[in-house]
C-alpha cells in the first residue's frame, strides 16, 4: 500500500485494514507451521542438502535463527498436538510462548499445561496467560523480562541478545498440578569481529561431537575450562607437585634397585658354588657353542651361524593400505579426511547445492565396509549424521536401517 493510499484512508479504514491483516498473518502462519511438517515427514529439505529443517528455514527460506527456531519447535508442538492451532488462530497464544512449552507438553500433561496462567502486561492469555494472581504459587511465572527472547534458539540462548532466565516445567504424576521452576542465567551481549566468529565456529564443529553439545554456553565453557587448566596458578601447583611426586617416586625406585643388586650377585654367586667378590664364567652350554663366533671364520660364514633375529613388529600405517577386515579407521586418515573435504559434509543434494554442516560430522565409507569397502582415504568422505543416515538408508532400504536402530 503506497503512502497516497494510506493518506487517504480514515482511522477507523486503517485501524480495520491493520486487524485484517493480523488476522491473515496468524492464518498464515499456522499454514506455514502444516508445510514445514509436511517437509519435515517427507524429508525434502535433507534431499535439498540441508542438514536440518532449521538449516533449511535460515539458509533457503531467510529467516533469522530465532524466527526459524521458533517456528521449527511450534511446528513439532503442532504435529503433536494439533489442538494448539485453535489457541494460535484465536490469538490466546503466540509462537514464542508454543515453542518454549514445545519440549515440555506430553499425552500425559498437555492440557493441564495448557492451562496454566501466568501474567503477561497486556493482560490475561490462555496458554501460559498473565495477569491473574494464582492460587498455586508453583503455577505463576512472569515472563516480562523474557519477552521476545523465549524463543531464542537453544543454541544460541545466553548470547547476542538472549534471555536472563530458564523456565522449566516438571513432568511429574497428572494428578498434580504442573511446577514451574525458574534457574537464573546471566544475560551476555558482545559484538564480535569476523575473525574471532570463524575461530568460535570452527571451535565449536571440533567440539560438536563430544558429550554436551555444541551450544554457545558449552563452547564457551568448555575454552574456559581449557583455559584455567593451563593457567591457573593453582593447577600450575598441582602439576607442579605431581611433577615432584613423579620425580621422587622415580628417584626412590632406582635407589632401591641399585641396593639390591649387589645382594641379588651374591645370592647368585653363592647358588652357582662361588663365594667372595670375583665373579666366575658360567660354563658355555651346547647352545652357547653353536652360537659364538669363530674368529677363524670368515665373516659370511659367521653371519651364517649367528641365531635369526626376530622379525620387526613396527608398522606404518599408511592412508591407502590399511588392514584388510579391519573397520578401525587409522588417526592419521581421519584427520586426511578432514582436511581434504574442510571439516564440512560432502552430501550433494538434488539442487547440487552441497550442504554446509560443519558440526556432527561422520566419516563415512563411500563403498560400505560390509560390501567390501576399505578404509582408505580414496573412500572415505565427511557426512553430517543427518545425511550419513540418509546415505544407509538409499544403501540397504529404510526398514533394514529402522530394524537397526530398533536393536541399538
Amino acid at each position: 500500500m503506497s503512502r497516497s493510499s494510506l493518506l487517504s484512508l480514515t482511522d477507523q479504514e486503517l485501524l480495520s485494514t491493520l486487524s485484517g491483516l493480523v488476522k491473515k498473518e496468524t492464518v498464515s502462519t499456522i499454514e506455514i507451521l502444516r508445510l514445514l511438517n509436511e517437509i519435515a515427514r517427507r524429508g525434502l529439505y535433507l534431499k535439498l542438502g540441508f542438514s536440518s529443517l532449521h538449516d533449511y528455514c535460515t539458509r533457503q527460506l531467510k529467516y533469522s535463527g530465532s524466527s526459524a527456531s521458533r517456528r521449527v519447535r511450534s511446528a513439532q508442538a503442532l504435529r503433536r498436538f494439533p489442538e494448539v492451532s485453535l489457541l494460535l488462530e484465536s490469538g490466546e497464544m503466540n509462537l514464542s510462548t508454543l515453542s518454549l512449552l514445545s519440549d515440555i507438553l506430553t499425552d500425559e500433561n498437555h492440557r493441564e499445561l495448557l492451562e496454566v496462567r501466568v501474567a503477561v502486561p497486556d493482560g490475561p492469555k490462555r496458554g501460559l496467560n498473565l495477569g491473574e494472581e494464582p492460587q498455586n504459587p508453583c503455577k505463576s511465572l512472569n515472563l516480562h523480562n523474557r519477552c521476545g527472547s523465549s524463543a531464542a534458539p537453544a543454541e544460541g540462548r545466553g548470547l547476542f541478545g538472549h534471555g536472563s532466565q530458564e523456565m522449566t516445567l516438571s513432568k511429574d504424576a497428572p494428578s498434580s498440578p504442573p511446577c514451574v521452576h525458574v534457574e537464573t542465567r546471566v544475560h551476555i551481549q558482545f559484538l564480535a569481529s569476523e575473525g574471532f566468529m570463524k575461530k568460535f565456529e570452527q571451535a565449536r564443529a571440533l567440539i560438536s561431537n563430544r558429550p554436551g553439545g555444541s551450544s554457545y554456553e558449552r563452547v564457551f565453557e568448555a575454552m574456559i575450562d581449557e583455559f584455567i587448566e593451563r593457567h591457573s596458578p593453582e593447577k600450575k601447583n598441582e602439576r607442579r607437585e605431581e611433577r615432584r611426586a613423579r620425580k621422587a617416586s622415580s628417584q626412590e625406585a632406582s635407589t632401591t634397585n641399585i641396593n639390591e643388586s649387589p645382594a641379588r650377585n651374591d645370592s647368585t654367586q653363592r647358588a652357582n658354588g662361588g663365594g667372595g667378590n670375583a665373579a666366575r664364567p658360567a660354563p658355555a652350554t651346547a647352545l652357547d657353542e653353536s652360537t659364538q663366533t669363530d674368529p677363524a671364520r670368515a665373516p659370511d660364514e659367521n653371519a651364517r651361524h649367528a641365531p635369526p633375529r626376530a622379525p620387526k613388529t613396527r608398522r606404518r600405517i599408511s592412508v591407502n593400505t590399511p588392514d584388510e577386515g579391519s573397520r578401525h579407521i587409522p588417526a592419521a586418515v581421519r584427520d586426511k579426511v578432514f582436511e581434504r573435504d574442510q571439516g564440512r559434509c560432502t552430501y550433494i543434494g538434488a539442487n547440487g547445492r552441497r550442504c554446509a554442516e560443519t558440526r556432527y560430522l561422520h566419516i563415512d565409507h563411500i563403498v560400505p565396509f560390509a560390501r567390501g569397502g576399505m578404509s582408505t582415504l580414496g573412500n572415505m568422505r565427511l557426512l553430517c549424521s543427518a545425511h550419513n543416515r540418509v546415505e544407509a538408508e538409499r544403501v540397504y532400504g529404510v526398514e533394514a536401517m529402522r530394524r537397526f536402530r530398533k536393536r541399538e
